[in-house]
């Protein structure tokens, strides 16, 4: 892997080096290599050189919004954000009401509301999905939240719509639920046509699959691989998500010199100053962000 590493840099230091555009061909060999230490130092170069101020970020996590709680503590809503599910809403019109109502409480507030439900609301009330999103971007609506209850072609016409409707988003994807290499692939070029057609993902935020047995799990290796691949395959998006939720902090850690900018938002199963804590550890400064990669606070 050496000599495709030699090919892929040209000339400069680890800030300032040019990056040859990597092929499909270059990242399969990349899945395929044993050498994990060498895809590590390339993957992490290229995050530097993206993100040269050592600073790695987070997020407090969301909030649900139930339809009842619009009362709720602007302090804590205002300094993380919500997300509206579908149960409280019956069509575009409906969301749209609420969405008015909790902008004009709440001027600072992020909100969010599920892929899926949004291609939903759109079908019920016979929108097409750019307008529906337009109209919800009026009403308030900041960006789309992702879950894995859409196909990928619907899953990406979300994403679209909403970036021509001028919303930022993250790709958020699961991988290591029985599909191949070049499948991984097939997605994150997907996911790069997307890009290069709109410029609207900020963020990718791949998850490795977690199945009732573990043993059936994507390896840590797999995941640090993907971290590392999507820092390289598409420099074009400029922030890459870890996670802690299937693989743990300490591979969250791990993940930050593959690639990864950002820590995700804190997980229930640890505090915030943990997260800082393993953002320090990794030799980087934690900041905190808000869900569209604003920095809020840098310590």
């Amino acid at each position: 892997m050496q000599i495709f590493f030699e090919h892929f840099r040209e000339t400069g230091t680890a800030h300032t080096m040019k990056r040859k555009r990597m092929t499909r061909k270059q990242a399969l060999d990349l899945f395929l290599s044993s050498d994990l230490i060498g895809l590590g130092m390339e993957a992490d170069a290229a995050r530097r050189n993206a993100h040269p101020d050592d600073v790695v970020t987070y997020a407090l996590g969301e909030r649900i919004f139930s339809g009842t709680d619009a009362g709720c503590c602007q302090a804590e809503a205002e300094s993380s954000g919500i997300r509206i599910p579908l149960a409280s809403q019956s069509s575009v019109e409906d969301l749209e009401e609420t969405l008015r109502a909790l902008r004009k409480k709440f001027p600072s507030l992020q909100i969010l509301v599920c892929a899926s439900e949004i291609l939903l609301l759109a079908r019920r009330s016979h929108f097409s999905l750019e307008d529906a999103l337009f109209r919800l971007r009026s009403a308030g609506l900041d960006s789309i939240a992702d879950n894995e209850a859409l196909a990928m072609d619907d899953w990406l016409a979300v994403h679209r719509a909403a970036h021509r409707a001028q919303m930022k988003t993250t790709a958020h994807f699961i991988f290591g639920a029985g599909e191949g290499l070049e499948q991984r692939l097939d997605l994150l070029d997907r996911v790069s046509d997307v890009q290069k057609e709109t410029g609207g993902f900020i963020a990718l935020a791949p998850r490795s699959h977690a199945p009732a047995r573990e043993l059936d799990a994507p390896t840590g290796v797999e995941y640090l691989k993907m971290m590392a691949i999507c820092r390289l395959y598409l420099p074009e998006i400029p922030h890459v998500q870890a996670s802690s939720t299937a693989q743990g902090l300490k591979m969250l850690q791990m993940a930050l010199r593959f690639g990864a900018d950002d820590a995700g938002p804190v997980p229930s199963h640890a505090t915030e100053e943990d997260v800082r804590r393993i953002i320090r550890d990794a030799g980087f400064r934690p900041a905190q962000r808000d869900l569209l990669y604003r920095m809020m606070v840098l310590n």
